[in-house]
C-alpha cells in the first residue's frame, strides 16, 4: 500500500511540475527556415501563390491521406483560400495580403482556433532565390508544454516543403515543364483559317463543333479550297465571361480568302508556344493553364486567338488516350 501511495504521490508531483512548466513556459510558437533555389524569384513567387500547387509541395496536404479540399473560387491571389476536413480535424488556409515577387501573407486555421500566421518571402540572390516560410502562432495552456516538440515538427516540415518547391520551381525553369507539359518554344508559320465564331458556353462547346466544323469543311470544298491542315478551335480569351468563352470552330486553308457566309482569320508567322496533349479533350483546360503559368514565369503575352488543332479524328481512333491536340500560342512583339 505504501508502494502505491509513493507512485501516486510521485504521480501528483510529476502533473503539478508539468502544469507549472505550463503556466512559466511561451505559448508563442515562432519559426522560419530558408532556402537557397535556382531560379528567379517570380517562379517561386508563381507557384507558392496559386493555392493549388500546395497539394504538390505542402508537406500538411501531403501526408494527410484523409484530408478533402474544398477551393474557393479565387485561387491565386489576395483573396485565394481553401478549407480542409479530415479524421485529423478541419481548417482553412487564406492568401490575406501579397507583394509580388517578394511576399505572400496567409493565414492558417486549425479547427476554429485563433488564426496562425505563415508567411513566405522571397529575395533575389546572385544565383536565383532566397525562399524563407515562417508559422506564427500560439499554443494554449496547458498544450504549450509540448511547444519544444512542436516547434522542431513545424520547422522540419517547413524544409521539407522548401525542398518539394524547389524541385517543382526548378523542373519548370530548367525543362520548361508545366504541369507535367513540356512547353516548346518555337517558330510558327503563317495560318489561314475560315471560321464561324460565337461566344459558347463551356457546356456547348462539343455541339458548337459539331453543328459549325462539317459545314465549314463543305463550304471549302464547294469553294474549290483544300484543307492546309486539320479542325481547329481558336480562342479569342482564356477566361470566360457570363459563362461564355468567344471562340470560333474553324478549317485552315492554304491562303486568306474569303467564303460567302463564313468567316476569316488569319494569323502572321512568328515566334510562339507549342505543346501536344494526348488524351480526352476534358483535359485541355490544364494546358492552358501551364502554358499561361510558363508565360508568366518568363513575362510574356500572346496574341489572340490561341489554337487548338484536333489532329486525330474519334470516330476513327476510339482510345482517347491516343488523341493528339497541338495547341499554338502566337507571342506577342514586347520589345525584350
Amino acid at each position: 500500500m505504501k508502494t502505491l501511495k509513493r507512485i501516486g504521490w510521485g504521480l501528483l508531483a510529476l502533473l503539478v511540475l508539468f502544469l507549472a512548466l505550463g503556466i512559466f513556459m511561451s505559448k508563442e510558437i515562432d519559426v522560419s527556415v530558408t532556402r537557397e533555389i535556382e531560379v528567379p524569384p517570380q517562379v517561386v513567387y508563381n507557384i507558392a501563390n496559386d493555392l493549388t500547387t500546395q497539394t504538390d509541395w505542402n508537406p500538411w496536404l501531403k501526408s494527410d491521406e484523409s484530408m478533402e479540399l474544398t477551393f474557393s473560387e479565387i485561387t491565386v491571389g489576395e483573396g485565394a483560400s481553401y478549407s480542409w476536413t479530415s479524421d485529423q480535424g478541419i481548417g482553412s488556409q487564406t492568401i490575406k495580403s501579397v507583394i509580388p515577387n517578394q511576399q505572400i501573407d496567409m493565414d492558417v486555421v486549425f479547427d476554429d482556433q485563433e488564426a496562425s500566421q505563415s508567411p513566405m518571402s522571397f529575395k533575389s540572390t546572385e544565383d536565383g532565390t532566397e525562399v524563407s516560410w515562417a508559422f506564427q502562432g500560439r499554443i494554449g495552456f496547458p498544450y504549450n508544454i509540448m511547444g519544444p516538440f512542436f516547434r522542431r515538427s513545424i520547422k522540419s516540415s517547413c524544409r521539407d516543403g522548401l525542398k518539394l518547391l524547389e524541385g517543382i520551381a526548378e523542373k519548370r525553369w530548367n525543362d520548361d515543364t508545366y504541369l507535367g507539359y513540356e512547353i516548346k518554344v518555337t517558330d510558327l508559320p503563317e495560318r489561314n483559317f475560315i471560321i464561324r465564331r460565337d461566344e459558347v458556353k463551356v457546356a456547348d462547346m462539343q455541339q458548337f463543333y459539331a453543328t459549325n466544323l462539317g459545314s465549314l469543311f463543305q463550304a471549302v470544298q464547294k469553294a474549290g479550297e483544300e484543307m492546309n491542315g486539320m479542325p481547329s478551335g481558336l480562342f479569342y480569351n482564356t477566361t470566360p465571361s457570363n459563362g461564355k468563352i468567344d471562340m470560333a470552330a474553324g478549317i485552315p486553308v492554304e491562303d486568306d480568302i474569303s467564303i460567302k457566309d463564313t468567316g476569316t482569320e488569319s494569323i502572321p508567322e512568328g515566334e510562339g508556344l507549342e505543346v501536344d496533349y494526348y488524351g480526352d479533350y476534358s483535359g485541355l483546360p490544364t494546358v492552358h493553364k501551364a502554358i499561361e503559368a510558363y508565360m508568366k514565369d518568363r513575362g510574356l503575352i500572346h496574341n489572340a486567338p490561341f489554337i487548338e488543332e484536333y489532329l486525330t479524328d474519334p470516330g476513327q481512333e476510339k482510345d482517347p488516350n491516343k488523341w493528339l491536340t497541338k495547341v499554338y500560342y502566337y507571342l506577342a512583339d514586347t520589345g525584350k
